[in-house]
């Protein structure tokens, strides 16, 4: 999971202000346009999100939206598809009903409240405590073990 990627989006629900998923990318070193870029913004996303599920949290990536510009394109859409399908993979419904109730502006007001409240944001801004705790280990107790 990108930590640095995840810091600012917390950053940026706290101070009530969507980051566009074409600032994310610049910040990974991605191209607009180049479909693997695009790829591995969905990734980055999808990894904070699935984490912060893993923890019982609002979906961070919710904070990430098209630029106005791109939203009139998309006919007023602020979040990608990936979000929503994300969503439904991670059981919070089906794609289209998510869509049509606006399941992503849901998660962008929970994820403001919940981050700026201070008790919260303290227990559950560092990663370390919690990464992994959800994490199938590759070998198991017995195999290392017989290995070693």
């Amino acid at each position: 999971m990108n930590k640095e990627i995840r810091k600012l989006l917390i950053e940026r629900a706290i101070s009530d202000k969507p980051i566009y998923y074409s600032e994310i990318m610049k910040r990974l070193g991605l191209i607009g346009g180049v479909n693997e870029d695009h790829k591995e913004l969905s990734k980055v996303l999808a990894d904070i999100s699935r984490f912060e599920n893993q923890h019982n949290r609002p979906l961070l990536s919710s904070i990430a939206t098209y630029s106005p510009e791109t939203s009139r394109q998309k006919n007023g859409e602020t979040h990608g598809n990936g979000f929503y399908q994300l969503a439904e993979e991670l059981g919070k419904g089906k794609n289209a009903a998510l869509k049509k109730r606006l399941y992503a502006i849901e998660q962008m007001a929970e994820c403001r409240e919940k981050w700026r409240n201070t008790e919260f944001y303290n227990e559950h801004f560092n990663t370390e405590t919690e990464e992994g705790t959800n994490e199938q280990e590759f070998f198991t107790q017995d195999e290392i073990l017989f290995l070693g």
